[in-house]
């Protein structure tokens, strides 16, 4: 692979990196390849601008690239990093994606028609669970051109589980998983749509959330001995929904503990208190 097919590209995460990359060398996802040359760096704490990350990208063997656009120079780069990045310093990219869609013929654009929705899921007469997760997920990932797999569908104490795995799962457990949770809700959303399960569908990506939830369990297992022992309320950091009922089904089964979530919003507090307490 010569030095001309490669291209460095910067972004929040490596998703955006790499839309940047795709709309650079006119190919799909999987017919790219790349390495990260630097990691997420944290901003300093009073402010400035959040942690970049840069990534060399070449097309893979056999992928036949189109016309490249320029890679962006390296003072783009650095008016990024010296606060330019974020919606506004992209702005310049998102241009000249509405330029090269102006440009493709016009049967290539179209709103996306009933049919197309319906095709995320299996026929109606289908229903066994496991049929109807791995449908959606294909369509999902397929639709976010991502180079992910189904490992496995597991069942936990909550509902089913989509263990993910492939190139892409980096993307999704950057930024404390904000990947994860935004196909978790979409997913929720359609198939509550759909009717056909009625069980809440978590996802994972190479074992990073299950990690993760072991940690959870194990520091509010901790705080519940600090609440039986001292007799006063011991509360976790604010969690989203799943990780909520995760902690209050693993501390269910402590003899003298009770659990109660506060706060608004999506992201509330669990707090872990004495049965026979305040």
């Amino acid at each position: 692979m010569s030095d001309e097919q490669r291209a460095r590209f910067t972004g929040r995460d490596i998703a955006e990196a790499m839309a940047a990359a795709r709309r650079h060398f006119r190919l799909s996802r999987r017919q790219l390849q790349y390495e990260v040359v630097s990691g997420r760096k944290v901003g300093p704490v009073d402010g400035g601008e959040p942690g970049m990350i840069e990534i060399e990208v070449w097309p893979a063997p056999g992928a036949t690239p189109g016309q490249p656009e320029p890679a962006p120079a390296e003072h783009g780069r650095d008016e990024r990093r010296r606060g330019g990045g974020g919606r506004r310093g992209r702005s310049d990219d998102r241009g000249r994606g509405r330029r090269d869609d102006r440009r493709r013929p016009r049967e290539d654009r179209h709103e996306p028609e009933e049919e197309e929705v319906q095709s995320l899921f299996p026929p109606p007469e289908v229903t066994n669970p496991e049929d109807i997760l791995r449908t959606l997920t294909a369509a999902l990932i397929d639709g976010l051109d991502l180079d992910l797999q189904v490992e496995k569908i597991t069942i936990n104490e909550i509902g089913q589980r989509v263990h993910l795995t492939g190139p892409d799962a980096p993307a999704l457990t950057e930024a404390d998983g904000e990947g994860l949770e935004a196909l978790q809700y979409l997913a929720n959303r359609l198939l509550h749509k759909d009717g056909r399960l009625e069980v809440r569908v978590s996802f994972d990506a190479d074992g990073w959330r299950e990690k993760l939830e072991q940690k959870l369990i194990d520091k509010a297992k901790r705080l519940a001995r600090e609440a039986l022992d001292s007799g006063e309320v011991r509360k976790l950091p604010p969690l989203g929904p799943y990780e909520r009922r995760l902690v209050h089904l693993a501390l269910a089964e402590i003899d003298g503990i009770r659990t109660f979530s506060t706060g608004n919003g999506y992201r509330r507090r669990v707090n872990i208190a004495p049965a026979d307490g305040s």
